[in-house]
């Protein structure tokens, strides 16, 4: 989902009363709402494609597939909405507005996302104990990240391209990246955090991809190294 900031701040009862009301979706955390701002047509396919994937893969089981209708509430502070979240382990009444114990997160960027707005998110989902995975899905380039709860709390990282094959353990489902990209034109195939304009990464969007990887995966001051970036794991990063 793609989120713009709006101001003055307000408490969590001001929020949920405006979430009653508004046709407009909103983000809170600590004191600041975002309003959820429309996206793209390939943001929505691709968000409908990983879905319908999701859903397939565990129509005869007790998960459950939601969407963007669907608040997570992090903690009495922070409440968001994801693309597409699987529940496994919480019952959901017919008529509930949040969930609290999503097993996968799965979130599609746009242009609109900030490079470290998806870090703020990793850093307050890493708290919800029930969530195992959290995945970004790029709708300008054919790029995902996964990001999986290993042992003892910390977080493994890993990139996928196009051509390669994705396998979300949470939920046991394997599937081509390309599938999450079939029926729209997206070409690039770069990994980025954010574009440039021409077609290249500028020097600014270098430094916050860099800021972005430090903050929400290396961590240098404690992170443990396996040889790869994949094999990159951290421990929970406080809100700034």
């Amino acid at each position: 989902m793609v989120a713009e900031r709006q101001t003055p701040a307000m408490t969590v009862e001001e929020y949920l009363a405006l979430e009653e009301t508004s046709q407009v979706k909103h983000e809170y955390v600590r004191g600041w709402v975002f309003a959820m701002a429309g996206g793209t047509l390939a943001h929505d396919i691709i968000a409908n494609k990983i879905r319908a994937a999701l859903h397939n893969h565990v129509a005869d089981g007790p998960c459950i597939i939601l969407g963007p209708d669907a608040r997570v509430r992090v903690d009495q502070a922070v409440y968001y909405y994801a693309d597409a979240v699987v529940v496994c382990d919480q019952t959901i009444e017919d008529r509930a507005l949040e969930i609290t114990a999503p097993r996968l997160i799965v979130e599609v960027l746009s242009d609109s996302t900030e490079a470290a707005d998806p870090g703020h998110k990793f850093t307050d989902y890493q708290t919800l104990l029930t969530t195992e995975e959290y995945l970004l899905v790029d709708s300008r380039c054919r790029s995902v990240e996964r990001f999986q709860r290993a042992m003892e709390g910390r977080w493994t990282y890993q990139r996928y391209a196009e051509g390669d094959v994705i396998t979300l353990e949470s939920v046991g489902l394997t599937c081509a990246v390309a599938a999450f990209y079939r029926h729209t034109h997206v070409e690039c195939r770069r990994l980025p955090v954010s574009h440039a304009s021409n077609g290249a990464m500028s020097h600014e969007s270098g430094l916050k991809a860099t800021e972005w990887m430090f903050r929400v995966l290396l961590q240098p001051h404690r992170a443990l190294f396996t040889g790869a970036l994949e094999g990159a794991v951290h421990d929970p990063l406080p809100y700034p």
